[in-house]
Parts: structure tokens; sequence; C-alpha cells
């Protein structure tokens, strides 16, 4: 039967999802300052949609660009987070986990696509409302400029606001201006008019 099997992947599964979850507060801000702005994009991009909806775009970023590729090819290329070669049934089974924490952070069940996942859709509604919390989690931070120190904001505002521009590129630039002026819509005020 397919139920220890079922039990297994749930079993392996929680014990990943713990590990995310207690990350939360540990991660780095550049992500949880992308997640909190592809969250704000969805609720203003998709004003219909449910606050699930739009942490299912955060899901899209941290489970599909981070966590899953990391899990399913743990034993490969730059990760090798173990020190041994995983075999074919271990690699599998990765690979079911990844399916599952991907479906979660989508907030959808299995469907006839993968039917023999169809088991596992009690286990992803009753993690649904801890993944909706740790997404809640990773998009709260603060914004980039309450970040940066006071240091830094003095000297990125100090910086010289000047080009330098030769007088071939000025040259360019002019034959340019001139040559699509018609098409510049430019208003009777405007100085180039």
């Amino acid at each position: 039967t397919v139920e220890p099997r079922i039990a297994q992947i749930v079993e392996f599964t929680k014990l990943f999802l713990d590990k995310i979850y207690s990350s939360a507060k540990d991660a780095p801000f550049g992500l949880k300052f992308l997640c909190k702005k592809i969250f704000e994009y969805g609720a203003e991009r998709y004003k219909n949609a449910s606050k699930s909806e739009h942490y299912s775009l955060v899901g899209g970023l941290v489970f599909l660009r981070f966590f899953n590729p990391t899990i399913s090819t743990c034993d490969t290329g730059s990760v090798k987070l173990v020190n041994i070669s995983l075999n074919m049934v271990q690699k599998r089974n990765l690979t079911m986990i990844s399916k599952v924490l991907q479906n979660l952070s989508n907030g959808i069940n299995f469907g006839s696509k993968e039917n023999y996942m169809v088991p596992m859709n009690n286990f992803l509604t009753s993690e649904l409302p801890r993944i909706q919390q740790y997404f809640a989690q990773v998009c709260e931070t603060s914004n980039i400029a309450d970040r940066l120190e006071a240091d830094e904001i003095n000297s990125i505002s100090k910086k010289s606001t000047s080009i330098e521009i030769s007088y071939n590129e000025i040259c360019l630039i002019h034959s340019l201006c001139v040559e699509n002026l018609p098409t510049m819509n430019l208003e009777a005020t405007d100085s180039l008019a």
C-alpha cells in the first residue's frame, strides 16, 4: 500500500519545514526585502486575490528559487550539502519532498496531473496556516532607507551628481535631438521647442 510511503514523505517534509520555519527570523535582509516587495506588488497588482495568493508569489521566490533546488540537488554542483553521492531512491525522495514543498508554497493541492501525490493533499491543507505565518515573517522587514546607517546615507548623498561627457558625445546627442525634434511632442515652454 501507499500509506506508509505517504507517512514517510510527510514525516521528512515536516523536518524540512520545521527548519525552514525556524529560519525566518534569521533570513538575510535582502531576501526579506525582496519578499516584502513581491508581496506588496502582488497586493497592488492583484487586488481581488486573497492574501494567501499574494503569499504564493513569495513562495515562488523562496521555495522555487532557493529551498527546492538546494534540497533536490544537495549532493551535486556547488551546493554539495552532503559529502556522499545519493542513490536514485534518495534523490527521488528529495524530489518528492520538493514537490510537496512547492505545492504547499503555491497554496495548491495535487490533482490529476500527479495523481499519485493526491494523498498528500490533507497534509498540504493542514500545513497551510504555518506556511502563511512563515511568509508573513519573511515579508516583515524595514524599508531599505531605514536599514542604511547614517554614515552610508551621508556618503551616498554627498556624491557628485555630475557626469563626464566628451565633445563628440555632445555633438552626437545634439544631432539626435535635432533629427528627432518633430517626434518629441514638446510643450511650447520647453527649452528645446
